[in-house]
């Protein structure tokens, strides 16, 4: 899960920060999800990677009273709405409304499901928002230039599969100086705030030759981006193998993300493979 730091609400730390206490995490790995995935401390970095930290601990959520502070002290009042009939939290006039936006169930099979999607529209309406959640977004992962949701920015949470990197020197979801643009059309930053550390981290990363040395700044980079400012909630690892026999011709990259997941349309066969 990301949360977009350029567009409101969630432009506002107190929100990301609150959408992380509240977190329905008992309800997710009870009835949604294996425990023994939810269990597991996520972070950008699969687990066979240097810069992966174990240590981190599985997602906490489930603290609405932590939730509703933070909101108060981001400057939003619980105000009683005659239309809804219930208390929504209101800054400046303007109601937090939280939305969730993942592509089309029908897609593929492996997206997040949609009981999940329930439990967090549950949960935000809980905490005082105004829940809603697109779940047909087809152009979730396009490219810039095809409007997609998550490359254009054009997205308040966004849900779904993220591609983890093994290297901090390959760049990232948080890279300030890689957001996808008509210049930068494979760029992977689609949840990268404007943050002169986190962009001087990744900077050293790519320049350090030392691959102890750049797993810690991958580990730094962790901690600002998620720990210190929320930009994205990890829940779980997905696997998505592919077996091959025989040659493989023709792969090229693609925009984000099957730049990093391969584009299998890219391949061509040998007629002994398949």
């Amino acid at each position: 899960m990301v949360l977009n730091p350029r567009r409101p609400p969630t432009a506002d730390l107190h929100v990301r920060k609150a959408v992380r206490a509240s977190y329905p995490e008992e309800t997710l790995s009870s009835r949604v999800y294996p425990q023994s995935e939810t269990s597991t401390p996520v972070d950008p970095f699969p687990p066979v990677a240097k810069a992966h930290e174990p240590r981190r601990g599985p997602i906490q959520g489930d603290d609405l009273e932590s939730a509703r502070t933070l909101l108060m002290s981001g400057g939003w009042r619980l105000e009683g709405d005659a239309q809804l009939a219930r208390k929504v939290w209101k800054r400046s006039s303007q109601p937090l409304a939280i939305e969730g936006l993942s592509t089309h169930r029908a897609w593929n099979d492996s997206e997040i499901p949609l009981e999940a999607m329930d439990a967090l529209q549950l949960r935000w309406r809980e905490m005082g928002a105004l829940d809603r959640y697109d779940p047909a977004s087809m152009r979730h992962y396009e490219s810039w230039w095809r409007g997609g949701a998550l490359s254009t920015g054009a997205y308040i949470v966004g849900l779904g599969v993220f591609p983890g990197h093994p290297d901090p020197g390959w760049g990232g979801l948080f890279d300030p100086t890689d957001r996808p643009s008509a210049a930068n059309p494979y760029g992977i930053g689609v949840c990268a705030p404007e943050d002169p550390l986190l962009e001087t981290l990744y900077a050293r990363a790519r320049e350090e030759y030392d691959p102890d040395k750049r797993a810690e700044l991958g580990r730094r980079i962790v901690r600002r981006a998620m720990d210190e400012l929320v930009l994205a909630i990890g829940e779980r690892y997905e696997m998505r193998r592919v077996a091959i026999a025989g040659t493989v011709q023709g792969f090229a990259p693609q925009v984000f993300p099957a730049g990093a997941f391969s584009d299998v349309s890219q391949w061509a066969f040998g007629h002994e493979g398949r």
